[in-house]
């Protein structure tokens, strides 16, 4: 700033603020950042001079553009458009993320390679700069053995958390044989996979030649050799040799469930498929003839054949309700054997059982007042059905039925259904009364005796007495509703409350009630 006069003082100003320390003719600034952008003006004073302020000067910065970008897996910092003071230098730091990498950096277009950072100097213009990121990868190295391949084959490149197949393909009629990832076997298999790979790994496969089962097999008194489940390489040739013990021989050779012919040794060539051989060997046979005759079995029955020396043993077993009658060995009976065993045969034999049907005591009994039908000891067969009748006489009641020793009550039949044992029925008896008879007479006459009479007996007499001259008897009850018959002057007896000879019997606990009526005759 320049002026003149005397004793001249100076205050610059910023925006109309004074800055504090900025008192000379001039005001510097230093390092100009966009801080600095403003207005700026001096104000000077003087001896008996008025205060006088210069006119302002607008401090405007020029800045240029950096405009900075991060693909995917990383970023870039500062990110975006940043303005840059001419001549002012910035820095840029490319971070990757987790398990990725900078792949590359270009600036204004061109690469400079993959940086972790880029500086800007001495910045005159606009600038760009692009970072670019790649995922972190890892190797599996993969091999196989003769006969076989793997894919795929070599150092394969796995991106950091991918997965990874391999396929194994064995040559025709060979095998995936082992299978190693990371120096350690795992269950041989045609594929694998890495999942969510982190490290490095190695995959291994070998290969063997297919084998087929030939399963060799021989019954007693006799060897195959070899025997068992052998295996045999995919077109080899197999042999087998049979061996009868000693007065045995070989009986049948099947091979793959066909019978060939018995021989002792048979070879299979060339094989591709699994196969079987089995051998039986014979010793001198016997036969044992077993029959059975109704209402039961032998069993075994039928032409049994039977090795020298061996043993046979028969069971003997009745139809239900039937008894074994006897067994006959050879035609001698060895009497009602459940069971006959042959042993140490050495000859034919016949065997034959006959059967008889089962039968149960049943004993019925009747006490005094009754009869039981049928009485006294009865056989009946196994399964079958037997009824008895119980029967109380005129002067009895029946009072109870025991079968076995126990009560089934008064019942006046019982049967046995399905017998499978010996039984007992008895039956007992009680005598009937005393009964009550209420006796009543009407007008013109009277009854004797009157009232409740208890008879100790089976009947009571009712006596009609002599009624007055000029009465005669109506009827007399005879129980039926119909009315009785017409007596003359006397005595009529009804026995039991009827107008006729027959007693009238009452059950224990009731009472029966008779009447006399009479009626006056009309005068002639």
């Amino acid at each position: 700033m320049t002026a003149t006069g005397d004793g001249l003082t100076y205050q610059w100003r910023k925006n109309g603020s004074n800055i504090a320390g900025a008192m000379s003719s001039t005001y510097t600034i230093g390092a100009v950042a966009a801080t600095d952008t403003a207005s700026y003006d001096v104000v000077v004073n003087g001896t008996c001079n008025t205060p006088s302020t210069s006119v302002a000067a607008a401090l405007t910065l020029t800045s240029n553009s950096i405009t900075a970008s991060a693909g995917s897996g990383g970023t870039i910092s500062p990110s975006g458009a940043a303005n840059i003071n001419c001549g002012d230098a910035q820095t840029f730091t490319i971070t990757p993320a987790s398990h990725y990498h900078v792949a590359g950096v270009l600036v204004d277009g061109a690469s400079v390679g993959a940086l972790a950072s880029y500086t800007f100097t001495n910045v005159t213009a606009a600038h760009t700069i692009a970072a670019t990121f790649a995922i972190d990868q890892l190797a599996i190295t993969a091999s196989a053995g003769a006969n076989g391949v793997i894919s795929p084959a070599g150092a394969v490149l796995v991106n950091y958390g991918w997965n990874r197949p391999f396929t194994l393909v064995p040559t025709t009629h060979y095998h995936v044989a082992t299978l190693t990832i990371d120096g350690a076997a795992v269950t041989p298999a045609t594929s694998f996979t890495f999942t969510n790979v982190t490290t490095h790994h190695t995959i291994a496969a070998t290969f063997a030649v297919d084998q087929l089962t030939i399963t060799a097999s021989a019954d007693a008194n006799g060897a195959i050799s070899p025997t068992g489940a052998v295996a045999v390489p995919y077109g080899a040739a197999q042999s087998f040799t049979l061996t009868p013990d000693l007065y045995y021989h070989v009986a049948t050779l099947t091979v793959d469930g066909a019978a060939v012919a018995a021989a002792n040794s048979y070879t299979f060539t060339n094989v591709t498929t699994h196969h079987s051989i089995a051998a039986t060997f014979a010793i001198e046979t016997f036969t044992i003839t077993a029959s059975a005759g109704a209402n039961g079995t032998l069993s075994p029955t039928g032409a049994s054949t039977i090795a020298r020396g061996a043993a046979q043993s028969y069971a003997v077993t009745p139809a239900a309700c039937y008894t074994i009658g006897d067994v006959l060995v050879d035609g001698v009976s060895v009497g009602a054997a459940a069971s006959y065993t042959f042993s140490d045969v050495t000859a034919n034999h016949t065997i034959a059982a006959s059967f008889v049907p089962v039968t149960y005591t049943l004993t019925a009994s009747a006490a005094p007042g009754g009869s039981i039908s049928p009485n006294g000891a009865s056989s009946a067969g196994c399964g079958t059905t037997q009824a008895f009748t119980i029967t109380a006489d005129s002067c009895h009641t029946l009072s109870d039925v025991l079968v076995d020793g126990v009560s089934v009550g008064a019942v006046a039949s019982y049967s046995f259904t399905n017998l499978a044992a010996d039984h007992t029925i008895a039956a007992s008896f009680a005598l009937l009364g005393p009964y009550t008879i209420n006796a009543s007479a009407g007008l013109g006459g009277s009854i004797a005796p009157v009232g409740s009479v208890t008879s100790p007996g089976l009947s009571e007499d009712f006596n009609g007495s002599a009624f007055p001259l000029g009465w005669t008897s109506f009827s007399w009850p005879d129980g039926t509703g119909a009315g009785g018959t017409p007596v003359a002057d006397g005595v009529l007896t009804a026995s039991g409350g009827r107008a006729n000879p027959e007693p009238y019997a009452v059950g224990p606990g009731h009472s029966m009630e008779f009447a006399a009526m009479f009626r006056a005759e009309p005068f002639q």
